[in-house]
């Protein structure tokens, strides 16, 4: 076998080095704690070397896994660079304006990353930002206020006018402070406008535990993470805004009895007006791919 052939089990290394086990690792990357596994297994087996060692603390690097992490993160961002470099080489017809809204938490990872790339490769473009509820985005989209959301299930929200490009799906999970010991009976942190994909809010989801263990609503994720993290309660928090926090050892997740580890699957994806797509269809792509980029990172 050649390294060149799994260069996508080079990324899956480069992620779980964050992390202190497979369970962590594999709920933040999207991945199977078997599929994980077997993917740094093959990577061993290809580079004839043990990259991660178990202790108290849980994976910990060997030597030749600290070397192999340096060059993965430098080869991941070569290929980073390449991707921006082509891009720039790229005839697209942009807009005056990009009138764009988010989801309070894409803001938060995925707004300044945009701006990066709009100033590098479309510089003069400017950007107007509108943060709000998704549905309130989609009706902003149908009100031509904005020619791009990205947010929470917008895919229930599309119709005629408008077009859907799904970026990630993802999944609730509870969540605790690495600072408090863990207490199964904490009262919950929830958004209490948080659904699922089908509709389904997590208050309905979640009815019989916070019964039990009583609850907080926060309309805010970013409020609700920095409570979790403060220790008063367990954060009710989709893994993607959780996993950060997860890396930097301030929240970690917590198994309640009776209870699915994850749960309310949802998407997040982009709408984008089809009045804006059709004379710029391929600069809504560029910005898509941008955002497939930041989803996987």
């Amino acid at each position: 076998m050649s390294l060149t052939e799994h260069l996508e089990k080079l990324r899956y290394f480069n992620k779980l080095s964050k992390f202190s086990s497979i369970t962590e690792g594999s709920q933040a990357i999207g991945i199977s704690q078997a599929g994980l596994s077997k993917s740094i297994s093959t990577l061993e087996d290809i580079l004839g070397v043990t990259l991660f060692v178990r202790s108290n603390q849980g994976l910990v690097l060997t030597k030749e896994g600290q070397l192999a992490l340096e060059i993965s993160t430098n080869i991941i961002s070569q290929a980073e660079s390449l991707e921006l470099k082509l891009r720039s080489l790229k005839s697209v017809k942009i807009p005056k304006q990009l009138k764009i809204g988010m989801y309070d938490s894409v803001a938060v990872y995925f707004f300044n990353e945009l701006m990066q790339y709009i100033q590098e490769i479309y510089p003069g473009l400017e950007v107007r930002l509108l943060v709000d509820t998704s549905k309130n985005l989609a009706q902003a989209i149908k009100s031509k206020d904005i020619d791009v959301a990205i947010g929470v299930n917008l895919a229930n929200q599309s119709n005629k006018d408008s077009e859907y490009f799904l970026l990630f799906e993802d999944q609730y999970s509870f969540y605790i402070s690495e600072k408090m010991e863990a207490d199964v009976s904490a009262p919950l942190l929830l958004h209490p406008f948080s659904t699922d994909a089908d509709g389904n809010t997590l208050e309905h989801l979640l009815k019989k535990l916070i019964l039990k263990n009583g609850v907080h609503y926060i309309l805010n994720f970013e409020t609700l993470k920095t409570l979790a993290v403060q220790g008063l309660g367990i954060g009710v928090l989709p893994n993607q805004v959780a996993r950060p926090l997860v890396e930097r050892r301030q929240l970690a997740p917590i198994l309640l009895p009776k209870v699915k580890r994850m749960f309310g699957r949802h998407n997040i994806g982009f709408q984008a007006s089809k009045e804006f797509l059709v004379d710029h269809r391929d600069f809504a792509q560029d910005l898509y791919r941008l955002g497939q980029r930041w989803s996987r990172s």
